[in-house]
């Protein structure tokens, strides 16, 4: 069974995006499923649904590869437990 929030972002990325992540551990930039201009829709989308403030200037895209590394980014970052979230805050 999916974590809720792997869950969540899956079905935000189907009908915000357009964009359906066959596997949690799909490398969503690798598989073409997202490119650069679909990506500020994403943090955009992680913006609002979230209240995330990304600095796109100082992003790590290695955290956004996959639903599973956004979804362990955003535990982090309301936990306020990752301390290196510097794009994140």
């Amino acid at each position: 069974m999916q974590q809720p929030i792997v869950q969540r972002l899956r079905n935000l990325l189907h009908e915000k995006l357009g964009v359906d992540v066959p596997d949690p551990g799909t490398d969503l930039f690798a598989e073409g499923l997202i490119d650069s201009l679909v990506f500020v829709d994403l943090v955009m989308l992680l913006e609002s649904e979230f209240g995330l403030q990304v600095d796109l200037a100082s992003v790590d895209f290695e955290r956004f590869r996959t639903l599973d590394r956004i979804a362990g980014l955003l535990e982090s970052a309301g936990q306020g437990r990752d301390e290196s979230l510097a794009a994140v805050r």
